[in-house]
């Protein structure tokens, strides 16, 4: 899947059922909290961003690989 350099948006991802599911098994509180539909206009890379420190750089990476091959 094309990233777009990170400017893919939450909601882009969502609505492609591959990478629904690689975000719903790494994160399923992001892909089932009540308010995840808020974030569906934020940038990829302002979430990467957003979440800071609690995603590690490894883990990050390792999803960031799964999103683009999917």
């Amino acid at each position: 899947m094309e990233l777009k350099k990170g400017t893919i948006t939450i909601g882009e991802l969502l609505d492609y059922p591959p990478a629904k599911a690689i975000l719903a098994r790494e994160f399923p509180l992001m892909v089932h909290h009540p308010l995840a539909g808020r974030a569906r206009g934020m940038t990829l890379n302002t979430a990467i961003r957003l979440a800071g420190e609690a995603l590690p750089a490894r883990k990050r990476e390792a999803v960031l690989e799964q999103l683009r091959r999917a």
